[in-house]
């Protein structure tokens, strides 16, 4: 390294980084003249060396147990052998070339296999994603102005692969390769060129930018992304404070993200979303079928949503629902020509068929938690093999309507419902759903979070002509007890978990006329959902504030 040439400080390094033992052979040739210049003298040696140590010689860790050979001139030098970094053994070749002229400084290339301690030591902790052993061929190569290219090539036979958030993994021995192509300027990354996956079902190819720090990624460009049920290409793009993603492709699954109960980051960057995508799989057996969507999300809530989609068997896009600003509260608006198919594909319920609905909503920021306070509509439906209707119809010996419900369903007119959203919590409001067979009003909470419930309500039997004496003037208010009631019903409670709640039903207002239902409420301490007397205490709903995250 002493001057004039230098050798070591031509590859960015100092003498103390290196230790070592060497068998050294110099050769020197040069005229016998008095004004000896450099460019004169040829020099050319060559060294085996042992017991080779470099410190931070690759992402903060050292090289050690280095054998070597060694080839040094006036125009480059040559390094081969094995070395240890980071536990793992590699076999390197280092080349450099130190003519002014030449447009390639030097190229390093190397081959090892990272266990997960070594790729936890130089700092590719993946064990989220990745076990096993991963053999890895890289070559580095240095241009002039500081610009240099990395080529990472992996092969993952040796390794089980799992990316939960789409639901895909491959098992050990299962084949697959992955290539990534980095450029680098004075040693920091500032775009992947190209990057490519391929194993099982899993195929990927596309590019990215990095922001000025050289960690942070800036864009990612998909042009194509298969992996499960997943078959996507568009592009991510991080700006200050926000993320802007838009997707295009056969299938995307969303059901993880929508299973993933982690409370809101306090600090999520805004986040503008666009999507058309041919199906979007929420669940199994649930999907949307030629779906548009563009929204946008702040903070702390979604501040605009527009979808559109084809829910059932439809031939045109049945399925829309609006959100967005008005006047400094969220506004919800949402329809679906088949109603039964949307729920389903929610997962609200699998037990409705057909009917149209319409659901409306806004958020009230002068309540605490600012919930979303709104209406249901829902006309022409029929309720099949829902087991919590099952088991009210059961307590109550109605085991004829009990057997329609088992079989083709229990057909209903309409429903019309109010209710309060805080997340989790879903307080319904003056339900009532009408049919041929059976009249049902409910009011309480539904506590989404934790699946429990808590409803009471009046169930009338042979609507459609039970309800006829509420229509005879003065005498059918007082028989009957007002709207949603008949001659002939029962008061009811449905308590505790959703997946088996208790039920129970008043016995002595299955015999009372509507007025008088009320009073025999007394017995299990509640009041006529069907009145205006305060109910008896739920609890506060617990939970974030209401609007839509």
């Amino acid at each position: 390294d002493g001057p004039p040439l230098g050798f070591v400080k031509k590859i960015n390094r100092t003498p103390d980084e290196f230790a070592g033992d060497a068998a050294i052979r110099l050769g020197l040739r040069f005229p016998l003249i008095n004004s000896l210049k450099i460019e004169q003298l040829d020099i050319a040696a060559t060294a085996d060396v042992t017991n080779f140590t470099q410190q931070k010689a690759a992402l903060g860790q050292d090289i050690t147990d280095g054998k070597l050979a060694l080839k040094v001139d006036q125009r480059g030098a040559e390094l081969n052998g094995t070395v240890t970094l980071a536990g793992a053994a590699a076999v390197v070749r280092v080349t450099r070339n130190f003519l002014a002229n030449a447009a390639t400084l030097g190229q390093v290339k190397a081959k090892t296999t990272l266990d997960a301690n070594a790729r936890r030591a130089l700092g590719f902790d993946f064990a989220h994603y990745l076990d096993g052993r991963l053999p890895v061929d890289l070559t580095l190569t240095d241009q002039r102005g500081g610009r240099s290219d990395l080529l990472l090539d992996l092969v993952l036979s040796d390794a089980a692969l799992s990316i939960p958030e789409i639901e895909w993994s491959k098992a050990t021995g299962v084949p697959g390769t992955a290539q990534i192509r980095l450029a680098l300027v004075d040693d920091r990354p500032t775009a992947i060129t190209q990057f490519r996956a391929s194993a099982a079902d899993l195929d990927v190819q596309g590019s990215a930018t990095f922001a000025g720090d050289g960690r942070t990624i800036r864009r990612v460009q998909l042009d194509r992304a298969k992996a499960g049920l997943n078959d996507v290409r568009g592009s991510y793009e991080r700006g200050d404070g926000s993320i802007a993603i838009d997707l295009t492709g056969d299938s995307i699954n969303v059901g993880p993200l929508l299973r993933d109960k982690s409370p809101p980051q306090a600090t999520r960057p805004r986040l503008q979303i666009k999507a058309d995508l041919a199906r979007v799989y929420l669940g199994p057996e649930r999907t949307m079928d030629r779906v548009l969507v563009e929204g946008v999300r702040g903070v702390d809530r979604w501040e605009a949503l527009s979808l559109q989609a084809l829910v059932g068997n439809a031939d045109a896009r049945n399925v829309g629902i609006s959100l967005r600003e008005e006047n400094g509260r969220q506004r919800l608006d949402a329809s679906a020509a088949d109603g039964g198919a949307l729920l389903k594909v929610l997962d609200v319920t699998p037990n409705v068929v057909g009917g149209k609905i319409e659901v409306n909503g806004n958020s009230d920021p002068s309540q605490p938690e600012n919930p979303i306070i709104g209406s249901v509509h829902m006309t022409e439906f029929r309720v099949v093999n829902a087991p919590i209707l099952a088991k009210v119809l059961s307590v109550a010996l109605l085991t004829g309507i009990g057997d329609a419900l088992r079989g083709e369903g229990i057909t209903f007119e309409r429903l019309d419902a109010n209710y309060v959203f805080r997340d989790p919590v879903l307080e319904i409001k003056d339900a009532q759903s009408s049919g041929p067979a059976i009249g049902i009003t409910a009011r309480g909470n539904i506590d989404i979070g934790a699946e429990t419930i808590d409803l009471e309500g009046t169930l009338v039997p042979a609507y459609a002509i039970n309800s006829l004496v509420g229509q005879i003037p003065l005498i059918g208010d007082i028989l009957v007890g007002g709207k949603g009631s008949g001659l002939f019903a029962a008061n009811y409670r449905v308590s505790g978990t959703t997946a088996d709640p208790k039920v129970s039903i008043n016995p002595l207002s299955t015999i009372a006329p509507g007025f008088l239902r009320k009073l025999f409420n007394i017995f299990d301490g509640g009041t006529s959902p069907t009145g205006n007397e305060p109910r008896p205490d739920l609890g506060t709903p617990s939970g974030a504030p209401g609007t839509l995250r």
